[in-house]
């Protein structure tokens, strides 16, 4: 299964819902549940089990962004639940985050407060807390394109306000 979470429509404003497919077939979404806020520019996580939605944006500028993980179970359709929270931007929400995923480890970098921030955060998937400190970008950006396999993520582009041409990499377990 494939999820999606929230987003944007024109008229309508910002979502709150989730919808799936199934990857193996061809096919139209279908509702999954909601989740507890209406939100865009959230950044995802998943391994096999579990998928993470972290940060979001209301709109409204800085006091838009959140500072939320909510999770579901990949396979049970239903609401999302509550995780923990992010520790990026001291607590106070990012958006426009990317990510990258080993099976046990998530890890999201830079996003927006809107400015662009430089920091690296840690969530351990299968244990429901908040976020741990992983370390800085080497260019503080946000909408960044990236990558993974088991053991390492790599992420290039994004705004810083302006483009970025960097490629960053991290070793996902240190």
């Amino acid at each position: 299964r494939g999820v999606f979470a929230g987003g944007t429509k024109p008229a309508a404003g910002n979502l709150n819902f989730m919808e799936f497919i199934t990857i193996a077939t061809t096919g139209n979404a279908v509702d999954f549940g909601s989740i507890g806020t209406l939100f865009r520019y959230a950044a995802g996580i998943s391994n096999s089990t579990r998928g993470l939605i972290v940060g979001a944006y209301q709109g409204g500028g800085a006091s838009g962004t959140l500072n939320t993980i909510q999770f579901i179970t990949i396979a049970t359709l239903g609401n999302s639940a509550d995780f923990g929270d992010i520790v990026a931007n001291s607590g106070n929400g990012i958006f426009g985050a990317g990510t990258c995923q080993s099976s046990t480890r998530g890890i999201t970098f830079g996003g927006g407060t809107p400015s662009s921030i430089n920091e690296i955060n840690s969530i351990t998937i299968a244990t429901e807390s908040n976020s741990t400190d992983f370390g800085d970008l080497t260019v503080a950006r946000r909408d960044i394109g990236a990558l993974s396999n088991q053991t390492r993520g790599i992420w290039t582009g994004g705004s810083t306000p302006s483009k970025s041409d960097v490629i960053d990499f991290v070793t996902i377990a240190t």
